[in-house]
């Protein structure tokens, strides 16, 4: 069965089926039931709103197969935050090219900028994971237990200071 790559951007994962704007995520996918082994989306559910969101998660567990895995990538707000070590704000200050940037600044930016619609963290995006049936763990980014999703993260590979790690938080969900 095929794996799927939802908002990859310019981000092509070798061997998957992969789709940008090809698919909007705030639709009906239009995929069978059942039809996929592992699906992964970075940096895309914070373009919809949370209800969007859990709608798509739920089309997700509709279309995976039982035993057929969800690994969702996101900026969450909850660490950037938390995040002591400066790396995030200067991130923040030079792509945006402030004079300075405080951890609520880089939250805020998070929140309200790049087109985001919405804003997650790890206890809201398992608690949608759960209701919509999957049974769920969190993960660091590019570590899974499946080959096929270790190190499928894309998103500021580019970056040297290692801020996209910082950022994000990613959860797996397993179709019972």
């Amino acid at each position: 069965m095929p794996n799927i790559n939802f908002c990859c951007g310019t981000y092509k994962l070798d061997g998957w089926e992969n789709y940008d704007r090809e698919h909007d995520i705030e639709k009906p996918l239009s995929f069978p039931n059942g039809y996929a082994d592992f699906i992964f989306i970075e940096h895309g559910i914070e373009h919809v709103s949370q209800i969007k969101g859990f709608e798509f998660i739920e089309e997700c567990y509709r279309i995976l197969k039982i035993g057929g895995v969800l690994r969702i990538a996101w900026p969450d707000v909850t660490k950037i935050l938390k995040d002591e070590s400066g790396i995030i704000n200067e991130h923040m200050r030079r792509s945006l090219k402030l004079k300075s940037c405080s951890s609520v600044e880089s939250a805020r930016i998070t929140m309200y900028h790049w087109g985001h619609k919405s804003f997650w963290d790890c206890s809201l995006m398992e608690t949608a994971m759960t209701v919509a049936g999957f049974k769920v763990s969190r993960k660091a980014v590019g570590e899974s237990a499946y080959d096929a999703l270790k190190g499928v993260e894309c998103h500021g590979k580019d970056r040297v200071d290692g801020s996209n790690a910082l950022i994000c938080s990613v959860v797996e969900g397993v179709k019972l």
